[in-house]
């Protein structure tokens, strides 16, 4: 199930702010995350593996997220947890599902294993860069 968080105001829960969420809260977990804009439509900005608190960390240092950011999008990011083993063939199968905006194809000799993509990126059409506003 992919991890959504607690708004600390409003006590709801949603898909998790990209540059408010605490990464002490999310812990050693390892995994596959989806990092996305929210504009006209959702578009995605990045997908990944790995420690997730460590790559959302190195993340938010880069200049295409902060960019991102600078535009004022709106960034969510969500994960789930996996086994080591999985981790490059489900980072494969949705990066080649969702083509993100940033990041390497995923080219790898490694068998992509069919994961079901959070709610909104289900029905996903493409934007470009320069096509989001």
């Amino acid at each position: 199930m992919w991890v959504k968080c607690e708004d600390k105001k409003t006590k709801a829960v949603q898909w998790c702010d990209f540059w408010e969420l605490d990464l002490d809260s999310v812990g050693n977990v390892l995994g596959v995350y989806i990092v996305w804009g929210d504009s006209v439509v959702p578009y995605v900005i990045y997908v990944g593996k790995g420690e997730i608190a460590e790559r959302i960390e190195k993340h938010r240092r880069k200049k295409d997220f902060i960019r991102c950011k600078d535009d004022g999008e709106k960034m969510f990011v969500t994960w789930q947890e996996f086994p080591d083993k999985e981790l490059r063939g489900r980072e494969k199968y949705l990066a080649n599902l969702l083509q993100p905006e940033i990041g390497e194809r995923h080219p790898e000799k490694v068998r992509s294993i069919k994961t079901d993509p959070p709610s909104p990126l289900r029905k996903l059409r493409r934007l470009n860069f320069g096509e989001r506003k």
